[in-house]
């Protein structure tokens, strides 16, 4: 096919051809001039605007080698500054005046520049330094004043290093790691505020000696103990390696499929592995403490001169070089006190054992049952035809184990098993008939154990006045409510163990009750981490209370003279000392719910404050307490208990509460809640109070708080943090108030005082609680 074009067309292409070859010549060349297509790497510049453009490095910092114009590089941030040609690492550059001016003079010394050292000593005061400057000084970082302060810094079982930064130090100065000790003078160091300034360590050389060795003999001795592990881990491994070759097809197959046989071996193989995997990395710890070699903080130094040092079987223990000086087992120790302090007192420091406990038997003391001396008053109480092993009579004799034979004398005790319910009953009577045979000691046993509701207070209160000692076994939390009736009833010793739950957190005692007991004795003993040979073996243990109680008449100042004698007269006693024990123990719950009071505002914690810390200051079993005393403990509660109104009642036909609180605001201004609850203000240290509201020793739900009068600004202070700690339990079902002008003040003393997530819950209520006017309630 041939193509036909006119002349007019031929000339209309060929002109658009050349004009369209014309505009390409020019694009091409712009383009070549422009740009070298050989390497893309190579750097290039717009003629549009080349002395804002940044090289990636150029060789000419100074213009831009396309038009000559003066390059002005875009500015960078000041953590990224522009390095220097290396005479050194390159290192950022600083600003560097004339002069440096610290905070002491310092020696003129050369610009011989190291990293910044921290060595185990201080060093003197750095003076003013002048180095000799070229164009410009590289150091490690920018020159500050600096104050060159000595700072103890304290992590376990490490040595107290002083960091000294050295900016320019005239020679370099290597670390030395050294297996000896370091250490400097105390200062305040918050971390371990058990090293005071009153506190002189001066361990002598050969004290801190012999602990080095001890330690070294320590650590060794437990790298080859975990040694020893891994290799019994492995000595499993290869076995269960072994049980998944030659097991299965022996003892398994056919019983359950190869696969799940190897998968429940392999999963022990994976259990074996990761206790190894343990064991490796702490003897991997083990070996690179061993490098380094022992060194002893404060802390250490402390114990050190105080007669301790490391033990060789661990290095982590510490005992004391005379086992004498141990101030809880030694010579002279706690517990060996309490045990010469028993009525039927034991040689050593070791508490009594549950079997002990148990069959009444005391180290040191020859038991014999002289029942049969007491028949006729037995039988005459429970009848010939009853089972007279519900009351047993034993003398005890001191024997030649007993340390202080020569001073004591034989002691009778009778023993009554409350799980005889006519014994129990007619006790008192046989106490009565047997006062001329003179009872030294009375104990009651399974007291509640069977019988719950056992009430012991007639017995106590028929004890004759040569009882000396006093043993009960109380299985029933309530029975030892029965205790009020010991109140002006002098006892030597004692005695309070449970069967099954003497670590219950539901204990209390009324110290009131034992405000003429001379002392209260100690064994404890966790049934739970006990075997019993036998079902109904007993595994006795002296009861822990957590919590103070007092009784239906007891009054504030009743209560608040209790509180003395826990935190004064008997704070020795273990019962007073809490949970845990020891100087500075205390029971942390207060428990008013059997009585009147409304309120904690008229006891007088200032006061017991004050004893308190007296005792702390002067622990009579502690002769370091003054050099260990911190400051100032101010007493915190956990958990109170109030009672409800005694007219309180339920409508159990409809499942409706009466069950009420009543309280007058005058109650809240000035009730201390706000510094006596724990948890509730900065710092903020838990556990955070809790308060609940209890009828015969049960905690009460959906209690109506009826509230009367107009609060004061402290009153609603108080009134928040007692709220709050009720809804930390179980809630108030609403808050009744006289008037709407009282309901709309708490509401908005609420919104402005409660943290942003506690006001948006309590849109129109107090602290998360409905508020509800008294008229309009009472309308409904």
């Amino acid at each position: 096919m041939v193509l036909y074009l006119s002349k007019r067309k031929k000339m209309i292409v060929g002109g658009s051809a050349a004009f369209f070859a014309l505009g390409i010549s020019f694009s091409i060349s712009e383009n070549l001039y422009n740009h070298y297509y050989s390497s893309p790497l190579l750097i290039t510049y717009s003629q549009a605007s080349p002395s804002t453009i940044a090289k990636n490095r150029p060789n000419q910092t100074g213009f831009s080698p396309v038009t000559n114009a003066k390059f002005i590089p875009i500015p960078l941030k000041e953590t990224e500054l522009k390095k220097k040609k290396k005479t050194i690492p390159e290192i950022p550059i600083p600003k560097v005046e004339k002069e440096i001016i610290i905070s002491k003079p310092v020696e003129k010394i050369e610009p011989k520049v190291e990293k910044e050292i921290i060595i185990s000593k201080p060093v003197k005061p750095v003076e003013k330094i002048e180095p000799k400057v070229e164009k410009e000084i590289i150091i490690s970082k920018p020159v500050e004043k600096i104050e060159p302060k000595v700072e103890i810094i304290e992590e376990p079982a490490a040595p107290i290093e002083t960091p000294v930064p050295v900016p320019i130090p005239a020679e370099p100065i290597k670390k030395v790691v050294s297996p000896s000790y370091s250490y400097s003078e105390p200062q305040n160091i918050e971390k371990q505020p058990e090293i005071t300034t009153k506190t002189k360590l001066t361990p002598s050389f050969g004290q801190i000696e012999s602990a080095k060795a001890n330690w070294k003999i320590g650590i060794k001795n437990q790298i080859t103990i975990t040694e020893t592990n891994i290799r019994k881990h492995d000595k499993k491994i290869a076995e269960y390696e072994r049980q998944i070759r030659e097991d299965y097809d022996i003892f398994y197959k056919g019983k359950i499929s190869k696969e799940s046989f190897e998968e429940s071996v392999r999963y022990q193989i994976w259990v074996e592995n990761n206790y190894k995997k343990r064991e490796q990395d702490y003897l991997q710890i083990l070996k690179e403490d061993q490098i380094r070699g022992p060194q002893f903080s404060a802390s250490d130094l402390k114990l050190i001169e105080r007669g301790m040092t490391v033990s060789k079987e661990n290095h982590h223990i510490w005992n004391f070089v005379n086992p004498d000086d141990n101030p809880v087992i030694g010579k002279n120790g706690t517990y060996r006190k309490r045990n010469e302090r028993r009525v039927l007192n034991t040689p050593g420091w070791a508490p009594r054992s549950p079997f002990g406990i148990a069959n009444q038997e005391f180290e040191g003391w020859t038991k014999s049952d002289i029942s049969q001396e007491f028949q006729s008053e037995i039988n005459e109480i429970l009848g010939s035809n009853q089972n007279s092993d519900s009351i047993k009579i034993y003398k005890y004799t001191p024997n030649d184990q007993n340390p202080n034979k020569s001073s004591k004398s034989e002691i009778k005790a009778v023993s009554l098993d409350a799980n005889d319910e006519n014994a129990f009953n007619k006790f008192q009577e046989f106490l009565k008939k047997t006062a001329g045979k003179k009872i030294d000691a009375v104990v009651l046993k399974n007291v509640g154990s069977t019988k719950q509701g056992q009430n012991i207070s007639q017995i106590l209160a028929a004890l004759p006045e040569n009882v000396q000692k006093l043993t009960l076994f109380l299985d029933d939390q309530k029975a030892i409510n029965g205790l009020y009736t010991l109140r002006g009833k002098k006892l030597k010793e004692l005695e309070l163990y449970s069967n099954t739950k003497p670590i219950d957190d539901y204990w209390a005692i009324n110290p009131n009750a034992v405000a003429d007991v001379d002392y209260i004795s100690f064994d404890y003993n966790n049934p739970a981490s006990y075997h019993k040979n036998t079902p109904d073996e007993k595994i006795p243990g002296s009861i822990i209370f957590d919590t103070l109680r007092w009784d239906k008449n007891d009054s504030e100042q009743t209560i608040t003279e209790g509180l003395r004698i826990a935190f004064g007269s008997k704070i020795y006693e273990r019962p007073f000392q809490g949970r845990y024990g020891g100087k500075g123990g205390y029971p942390t719950n207060l428990d008013f719910s059997d009585t009147n009071i409304k309120t904690i505002k008229n006891l007088k914690f200032d006061e017991i404050d004050n004893l308190f810390n007296e005792n702390l200051q002067n622990w009579k079993e502690d002769k370091y307490a003054q050099e260990d005393y911190h400051g100032f403990k101010k007493l915190k509660f956990v958990y109170l208990y109030f009672g409800i109104d005694q007219n309180s009642t339920q409508n159990l036909a409809n499942s409706q509460t009466n069950k009420s609180f009543s309280a007058s605001v005058s109650d809240f201004e000035g009730a201390q809640y706000t510094e006596r609850l724990s948890g509730i203000q900065d710092p903020f240290v838990p556990p955070a109070a809790v308060i609940y509201f209890r009828e015969n020793g049960q905690s009460q739900q959906n209690v109506v708080f009826n509230l009367t009068g107009t609060p004061s600004e402290d009153a609603k202070k108080q009134l928040k943090a007692f709220v709050e700690a009720t809804n930390r339990g179980y809630p108030f079902a609403k808050i009744v108030v006289d008037s709407e002008e009282i309901k709309q003040e708490l509401i908005k003393y609420y919104q402005e005082n409660a943290n942003p997530e506690k006001r948006k819950r309590s849109q129109g209520k107090f602290a998360e609680r409905e508020l509800e006017v008294k008229n309009s309630t009472s309308s409904k």
